[in-house]
């Protein structure tokens, strides 16, 4: 089986915010240009990455918007794959 990614892109946004950049989930979601409840439902996995977020996360985070977009599509294969064995 290939890599696995289990928990939401944002955890590891909120984890960078916290100890690299120690900034606010407001400023944060003002840097990327979305609102804060939009940002809140991005860094619970609730919201996915699209290629405009992943772009305006690599100009704040330094990551690429290929790294943010993978993450995020092994996330998703990660829920459907967890879906499709609870039925």
């Amino acid at each position: 089986m290939g890599r696995v990614i289990k928990v939401p892109p944002g955890q590891m946004i909120r984890k960078l915010l916290d100890e690299r950049l120690n900034i606010t989930t407001k400023e944060f979601a003002r840097r990327i240009g979305l609102t804060v409840q939009d940002t809140e439902e991005l860094l619970k996995g609730d919201k996915e990455i699209t290629h405009d977020i992943a772009l305006r996360l690599e100009a704040v985070l330094g990551f690429t918007a290929l790294y943010w977009e993978t993450r995020e599509k092994l996330y998703r294969e990660y829920l459907s794959q967890k879906n499709e064995e609870e039925k």
